[in-house]
């Protein structure tokens, strides 16, 4: 018979599955299944009877519930049997009896599972610190294995890179000589036109030399203007005494026509009245001098004005021949000049791009010679751990 006491201290513990005084009067199948069901998942089991009642599968449920209960019931008593008829057919006798045992199985089992696991917990925890070893050793093993297979593959597309750098080095090699030739080459035609160029430079100053200064040919262009500038005061001077020569020519008729008169009255006039002629006619060839003189002084100034026009006219010439042969000459120098130093800035420019080149292949050079290092102490480091 199933006491109270034991009643309410199932019910305290299955909350999930309460037992009735009415219940175990008259036990059924599905009660009885219920309760063992919530009973398991006390211990942990994830257990739960299928949703159809009558089927194959729902009769092998009964059977490992009945398995299992049974197991349990022996282990508080050895002599005690569960059936699979005692599960759909159960007795109240017999249910309340199996229930006790079950309790008293409950109860044995907490009071003892914290020094059971006290026991068991410490060769738990190594056992399972030794599988979370042995899957980290597995893990490194297929990693290694993996890295492995990867080095060898690297390895592998690293020789054939480096038999192709090799091929590569060696045509690299034969073009900087190739290069080195053509640059010895072309320092050679440096050095002929550097020489040119002095010998140009020693032509030029010696056609400098020879060519008027800027200090003589600026004096000449001064003598040139005060000559210029004297012609046309003279100019000036001949057309005032020409105007004044017109003057006294005109003045000297009017006297010479008043003595003709004179001489024609002097036999008619009186004697005072010729002395008045007579003075008169001083007066007139005194003129006449004074017109000579003038006439004189004007042919003087014309010679001088010619002499100075012609001066003027051979310093001009001279002074163009000069212009022109030194303009000539320094256009034509300056033209050689600004010709070969093209030329040597091209000669320079291409001997720019050509050390470029033989660095840039000098770069390449020491990259691949990088690589084959790398490539050496890889394989040698994986030989070591081949060897280890």
């Amino acid at each position: 018979m199933f006491k109270k006491e034991n009643m309410d201290s199932w019910n305290a513990v299955f909350t999930e599955c309460q037992l009735r005084s009415t219940d175990l009067s008259n036990p059924t199948e599905g009660f009885l299944t219920g309760v063992l069901v919530g009973y398991l998942k006390r211990f942990g089991y994830k257990i739960e009877p299928p949703i159809m009642m009558e089927n194959n599968e729902y009769r092998l449920f009964r059977t490992k519930l009945v398995k299992q209960i049974d197991h349990m019931l022996k282990i508080s008593n050895e002599s005690y049997v569960f059936t699979y008829y005692d599960l759909i057919r159960p007795t109240p006798k017999k249910t309340a009896q199996m229930l006790c045992i079950l309790l008293n199985y409950l109860f044995y089992y907490n009071m003892y599972k914290e020094e059971v696991f006290k026991m068991v917990g410490k060769p738990l925890n190594e056992l399972q610190d030794l599988k979370s070893r042995v899957e980290k050793v597995r893990c490194e093993n297929e990693r290694r294995q993996k890295e492995n297979a990867e080095l060898k593959q690297s390895i592998k597309m690293l020789n054939e890179r480096l038999s192709a750098s090799r091929e590569e080095l060696k045509a690299y090699v034969e073009k900087t000589g190739a290069k080195k030739e053509d640059i010895g080459k072309l320092e050679r035609e440096i050095e002929e036109l550097i020489e040119k160029q002095k010998d140009l430079e020693g032509e030029k100053n010696r056609l400098l030399k020879q060519m008027v200064s800027n200090d003589e040919f600026q004096e000449l262009g001064k003598q040139t203007q005060q000559l210029e500038n004297k012609l046309a005061n003279l100019a000036k001077e001949q057309g005032r005494m020409e105007s004044v020569l017109s003057k006294r020519n005109e003045d000297i008729k009017k006297l010479q026509q008043q003595s003709d008169e004179l001489e024609e009255l002097n036999k008619v006039f009186p004697k005072n009245l010729l002395t008045q002629l007579e003075s008169s006619n001083k007066q007139l060839k005194n003129l006449q001098r004074e017109a000579t003189f003038a006439e004189a002084k004007n042919k003087l100034s014309d010679k001088d004005i010619k002499d100075m026009k012609e001066a003027v006219e051979q310093l001009q010439a001279e002074y163009s021949i000069k212009k022109n042969e030194f303009g000539d000459k320094r256009l034509e120098e300056e033209k050689k000049i600004a010709e070969q130093r093209h030329v040597i800035k091209e000669n320079w420019k291409r001997i720019k791009k050509l050390e470029q080149r033989e660095h840039n292949l000098k770069c390449r050079i020491a990259d691949q010679r990088d690589i084959e290092k790398i490539i050496d102490e890889g394989v040698a480091e994986i030989m070591i751990v081949y060897d280890e």
